[in-house]
């Protein structure tokens, strides 16, 4: 995720790109919360579309990394999207792992 836009690709598909852009509100927010936004409309997407069990997540933010993990932020908002997360794993199986990678190694 930037400041302005997110996206997200299949490592086994790398034409299956999720994406959205950060409007309204959302373009005023920190950056964790957007990662963490991307990370869950992400699951989501793949959720309805049927994708696999295990849904790996590389980002480059540690934060997040440790708010999924821990399922729990200190931000009232954090707690409200890793709620999203995990009814979304919940409702389609779904394992989500995510761990950290150095930004210069992200390629979209």
């Amino acid at each position: 995720a930037s400041s302005t836009a997110w996206a997200v690709v299949f490592e086994d598909q790398p034409e299956v790109v999720a994406q959205g852009t950060f409007e309204g509100e959302w373009a005023e927010r920190h950056i964790f919360l957007k990662e963490l936004a991307a990370v869950v409309e992400a699951a989501e997407r793949f959720a309805l579309a049927g994708r696999s069990a295990v849904l790996s997540f590389r980002v480059d933010n540690l934060a997040v990394v440790k708010a999924v993990q821990r399922m729990h932020s200190s931000s009232f908002l954090g707690n409200q999207l890793l709620a999203r997360l995990y009814d979304t794993a919940s409702a389609h199986s779904l394992h989500i792992d995510v761990s950290w990678v150095p930004t210069n190694l992200l390629q979209i």
